[in-house]
């Protein structure tokens, strides 16, 4: 394993460009500045544009610079502390602290669909894996399903007397892990809401929850700084492991394509990566609610980091596994 230093190369504000051996030069540290917090945001499948959530508004940068390409701010009265786009780059959805969830065409930003099926906040929106469906969560401790073509809601389902922070749909369409503000994990089926499971942990508050791609891990994150991996195992979900990792809330979690590496993110303002049980650190400098690897480049692992003041990338280069 290589050294932290060599691992890793952050390029902050105000900072120098590095070039990398290969020739390719890193993205800028500081990709996007913001006098408002970024809560959430997510790249198009090919990692080209980035959708970022800011104020009452969907932002969309061009990933290599920053560049600010279109801005979306009709549609919700509020702050937007959600975001995702449709696998076919068709939709983006947004949710928000008025309780709205809101398709738009991805192109144009035209409203397509709006939905209020929450009694409070809607803390996570998500497209199923061919588009086609789409799923929200609230602070009112619901997962809601709908159909994008009808326009029909599929389901509301109760999960919990608490909050539900934040969900992730497994891959294969099969699972929602749900994760809430009393420290459960809770796994249902997709399709109907119905309960299948309760992953219970000493975690306090959970904030964020990852599948990985294979669907044979969960990782799941909280306010005690504490990460729990789940593996399946014999058709059952047993933890793999638990670490503290921080003194401080983590906010965020992502699980790379290669279903071991993973990141995390929090209000210490610094972002860490667990490459094969090593652990890299990265003081940032503000604190942090998003983290997501950067996809489109199999050469160069790459992270994104929203902060208060805006979006950081972070890269990853000569590492083995």
């Amino acid at each position: 394993m290589c050294s932290p230093e060599r691992l890793f190369h952050i390029l902050l504000l105000f900072s120098f460009t590095f070039t990398a051996a290969s020739g390719q030069q890193s993205l800028p540290g500081k990709l996007i500045r913001s006098v408002d917090p970024v809560f959430d945001f997510c790249f198009t499948p090919t990692g080209k544009t980035l959708a970022a959530a800011i104020n009452e508004s969907v932002n969309l940068f061009r990933t290599s610079d920053g560049s600010l390409l279109k801005t979306y701010n009709n549609g919700h009265h509020k702050s937007i502390l959600c975001l995702d786009i449709s696998i076919d780059t068709s939709f983006i959805v947004t949710g928000s602290k008025d309780s709205a969830v809101i398709v738009r065409s991805f192109d144009t930003g035209d409203i397509v669909r709006k939905y209020k099926a929450h009694d409070g906040p809607v803390t996570c929106v998500r497209f199923s894996s061919a588009g086609s469906y789409l799923y929200s969560s609230g602070t009112d401790g619901t997962v809601c399903l709908f159909s994008i073509e009808s326009g029909t809601m599929v389901f509301r389902t109760k999960l919990t007397e608490g909050i539900i922070t934040s969900f992730d749909i497994s891959p294969d369409g099969k699972l929602i892990a749900a994760v809430d503000s009393k420290g459960k994990t809770i796994l249902c089926n997709s399709m109907t809401g119905e309960d299948i499971t309760v992953l219970k942990t000493k975690m306090g508050w959970l904030r964020a929850v990852s599948f990985s791609n294979d669907c044979k891990m969960i990782l799941a994150a909280g306010d005690r700084g504490v990460v729990t991996r789940w593996q399946l195992r014999d058709g059952n979900f047993i933890i793999r492991d638990s670490k503290k990792i921080s003194g401080n809330w983590i906010y965020g979690v992502d699980i790379h394509n290669d279903n071991n590496t993973y990141a995390t993110c929090g209000f210490d303002k610094s972002v860490r990566v667990n490459i094969n049980g090593d652990l890299y650190k990265q003081e940032i400098g503000s604190r942090i609610f998003k983290i997501r690897f950067i996809p489109g480049n199999d050469e160069l692992i790459s992270i994104a980091a929203a902060t208060e003041k805006g979006i950081v990338t972070v890269n990853a280069q000569d590492m083995t596994y």
